[in-house]
């Protein structure tokens, strides 16, 4: 008899890193809110709850307004990507500069903020 799956958030342990791969297309967001409301419920947590890497643009934003369904009172912070390369001639454009550093501030003034936040 097969296993039932359990719940990315019960494989959480305070100082280990958790890795989640080849979650099925569209449930990312369901995935991602369950973790960060668990981290979120935690006593001892830390500024940014959850930080994902997003495999380009439109995925970070499809998985925001995922967020912003599954899990509307966990914050989410988007840091996009550089529109460059690196040794690049062309500098990147003003626009995602100007979010970025946006971005970088306010993870600046999280520190004891007691607000969770998920990082794009």
């Amino acid at each position: 008899m097969k296993q039932p799956m359990k719940s990315p958030a019960a494989m959480l342990a305070p100082g280990r890193v958790l890795t989640i791969s080849n979650v099925a297309e569209g449930a990312e967001g369901l995935v991602i809110s369950d973790l960060a409301r668990a981290i979120a419920a935690q006593p001892k947590r830390s500024a940014v709850s959850l930080a994902v890497v997003c495999r380009d643009g439109a995925r970070m934003q499809q998985l925001a307004r995922s967020l912003e369904f599954f899990a509307p009172n966990i914050a989410v912070m988007q840091v996009p990507a550089w529109d460059c390369q690196p040794y690049d001639r062309v500098s990147p454009h003003s626009g995602i500069l100007a979010q970025r550093l946006t971005a970088l501030a306010k993870l600046s003034r999280l520190v004891g903020s007691g607000k969770p936040m998920t990082v794009l």
